[in-house]
């Protein structure tokens, strides 16, 4: 994507984008399925073994990687769909970073 937009090759950077609705969605599914780990690794912190811990630990880094790209993506659309527009800016200012 990054490439696309440096030599600004409008035409298969339009084909690959996602629509910010669908983006929007996607960030909420992955940030929610992130919350419950969390949620449910401090439930059972004291039941599990170090090995299980450190594996727990890695999934949650994944998690955060796959929301850190999903939101980096996010920046690069077009938000002239309203819709989308009001999703993304209820998700990222309620949702992600509440005031």
């Amino acid at each position: 994507m990054e490439h696309t937009i440096s030599v600004k090759d409008d035409s298969k950077l339009d084909a690959c984008l996602p629509v910010v609705t669908h983006l929007a969605f996607l960030i909420q599914n992955a940030y929610n399925a992130y919350l419950d780990d969390i949620d449910a690794a401090a439930a059972r912190e004291l039941e599990l073994t170090e090995e299980q811990v450190a594996q727990e630990e890695d999934t949650r880094l994944d998690q955060e990687f796959i929301i850190t790209q999903l939101l980096r993506l996010a920046v690069s659309l077009d938000y002239a769909d309203e819709i989308g527009r009001r999703k993304m800016f209820q998700l990222v200012r309620g949702y992600i970073f509440p005031s």
